[in-house]
This record gives C-alpha cells, structure tokens and sequence, in this order.
C-alpha cells in the first residue's frame, strides 16, 4: 500500500546534555532524532504507513539511525548509505529544559540532500519537510523541488521551518526558505518566533502577527506553537487558540515535531483534506497537537520521548 506520509529531511544524532559527568564536564549521550525522523517515528509508532526519505553516515551512528526508523516502523527503502559521517547536533539544556543547537553540518550525510521527486506508482497523502536540510544551496533547491513535485503530483504538502539559527550563515537565505516552504504548503506548523523571522519583524503580538503572515501565505490549517502558552490555529475563516495542561518540563527537544505529528494523525484520521477541514475539527487537531507535543518534554531526546498513543489516548 502506498504510505500516508513521506516525510523528507534530516535524521541525525543528538549529542544530549544529561548533567555533569564524573570528572564535573558537561555529559552528553548520543540520541536518535532530527525533527523530520522525529515525526515519521511518532506517526509510525501510532500506526501509520510512513516512508522516509534521506540520508544517513556509512558508520556506525547511521546503522542506529536506520534501525531506529524501522523499529519505528518507518519505511527506509528510500534511505540512503553514503559515504560522509553522520550528522550530529549538539543539544545543551538551561535549568527549564530548553534547548540550544549546536550542528557538525558540512561534509555530513544531510548536508546536500539529493531530490525527492513523486513516485506516481507510490504517491503518499502528506509530503512533510523542514529548512534544517535547506541551510546550504544545494539541499536549498533540492528541498524545494521535492516538495514541488510532490504538489504537482496531487500531495497535500506539510511544512514545519524548524528554524535553526546557528546552521544559516545569511539570516535573510533562511527566510527566504521559510517563505519557499509557506509559499506551497497546506498544512503549516510555525513557531511565534519563527512568525517574527520570516516577517522581518522584532517579537510582538503573536496573534497580530500571526495573521498578517497567514495573510501573506494562506494556507489552509495553519497552526503557531506558543511553547508553554499552548498554540494559535487558523481554519476556514476562523481563529482559535489551544492552551496546554500543565507538565513537568525535563527537555523541549522534538517537541514541535510531536505537535505535528498528533495534527498529521488526527487529520488522517479525519479523513479530509485540508481545504475541507471545519473550524471545530481543526480545534480537535489542534488539542491533539498540544497534548501530543507536551506529553513529549516529559522525557529527554527526540525520538526517545515520543510518547505512546494509548498514553495518550
């Protein structure tokens, strides 16, 4: 059967902080993710059909990565080995569990991905991606063309920007590829400071914000992350907002990919397409996101914290 999803991106190691070591250094554990990865296993783990597409080290630390998608249940056969060593990230932790990146990006195996062109012989229902694997030319064009492709071919197209600052060595490429992304998606999930970003504004009002960028790219389901506050979500020609139950935060990575994740399994669920979606069950998709994403900083990683579907059922 043709899968639900492919998604297309960057699957990577996470160096995770987890406190000081024996010697009082910070102490880091090599932990499966990359926001892509994040989604497909979440939704492979909740029974979807999923397919990823990209590339992983001909070392030791790709074996993991693979194996960790396909006991995700994730379909690798578009998964390539090659030769560069695996990226990693450097994930450090503040006292409230937020985190920054750090990336071994050039020369590794998702710098310059190839071009995920639509197979009309194994089309999916959602084509998802990011910019982590847009941050140089080459993976610029490339993600851009895949994801046209796909929307060429009749895919209801996914987008989360995922931004990472420390990975663009030109600010305004990186909004241009936040735009490239909005420009054809219709689903959007976007952090509000991501909203400010790509508006080339400083922070302000996430919601005012919020609309003059749906303004600027309309997409059908459009959903803004708020962090602890919950998230904004935009259908048909309504506005709401979704506020999260309280948890205890141990590590934000992977996150904003379970958000999405519970919004791509709900609407699957539904069984609509975006443009048909109701303003009350896009409140249910966004719930679900919300739960979905806070139930995941419970834990630490990306992929490690992704939480059952009967948890959270």
């Amino acid at each position: 059967m043709n899968p639900e999803v492919l998604a297309h991106g960057e699957v990577l190691i996470d160096l995770s902080q987890h406190g000081p070591g024996p010697m009082g250094f910070p102490a880091y554990e090599a932990l499966p993710g990359g926001g892509v990865a994040n989604l497909a296993v979440a939704l492979g783990r909740w029974d979807h059909r999923v397919s990823f597409s990209g590339r992983v080290g001909a070392d030791a630390l790709g074996s993991l990565l693979r194996k960790t998608l396909e006991d995700g249940k994730v379909d690798t056969s578009r998964l390539t080995s090659d030769f560069p060593p695996t990226t990693m990230a450097i994930v450090s932790l503040d006292a409230h569990g937020d985190r920054s990146f750090d990336f071994l990006w050039q020369g590794t195996s998702c710098a310059g991905l190839p071009v995920a062109l639509a197979d009309a012989s194994h089309l999916p229902q959602i084509f998802h991606f990011s910019t982590v694997s847009m941050c140089e030319s080459v993976g610029f064009a490339n993600n851009l063309a895949s994801a046209k492709s796909h929307q060429v071919a009749g895919v209801t197209i996914s987008f989360d920007p995922n931004y990472r600052p420390r990975l663009w060595e030109n600010p305004a490429e990186a909004r241009r590829a936040i735009q490239g992304g909005l420009s054809l998606a219709d689903i959007v999930k976007i952090s509000e400071e991501e909203v400010a970003f790509a508006l080339d504004e400083p922070a302000g009002d996430p919601f005012a914000q919020a609309k003059r960028l749906h303004q600027k790219f309309p997409a059908p389901l459009f959903f803004v992350t708020l962090g602890p506050q919950g998230c904004l979500w935009k259908c048909g020609g309504e506005w709401g907002r979704q506020s999260p139950a309280p948890v205890k935060v141990v590590d934000t990575t992977g996150a904003g990919d379970c958000f999405m994740a519970g919004v791509l399994h709900s609407l699957l669920a539904l069984g609509k397409a975006p443009s048909e979606v109701l303003p009350a069950e896009a409140a249910a998709l966004a719930a679900f996101g919300v739960k979905s994403g806070s139930a995941s900083t419970t834990k630490r990683g990306g992929i490690p914290s992704i939480p059952s579907l009967s948890d959270l059922q």
